[in-house]
């Protein structure tokens, strides 16, 4: 049996494997962990989260779908609006601008 940090730790490790050959795939494993990591709250979640979001904004670009990643990061931001901790490190990852 794995354990949740584990496989946590083993759906990045496929996810950055598949980044070559199966983007959209490796896609779908980062957003899910983004949106576990700011679920579970913390700064310390965040900066982790943004890292992923990084991975997520080269994906996306790398499939030319920029205004999907736009739409995608809009709509994040917009259902965690009330998360200023979030937000701060999002601007220091220079994922958002402020």
């Amino acid at each position: 049996r794995i354990s949740p940090e584990k496989g946590t730790h083993l759906a990045i490790e496929v996810a950055q494997a598949a980044e070559a050959t199966r983007p959209r795939e490796a896609l779908q494993l980062y957003v899910r962990r983004v949106e576990r990591l700011i679920e579970q709250r913390g700064r310390d979640n965040y900066q982790t989260a943004c890292q992923h979001l990084l991975r997520v904004r080269h994906l996306y670009q790398q499939l030319g779908e920029a205004q999907a990643w736009q739409q995608y990061l809009a709509k994040l931001q917009e259902q965690h609006k009330s998360l200023r901790a979030l937000k701060e490190e999002m601007g220091k990852a220079k994922l958002v601008s402020g």
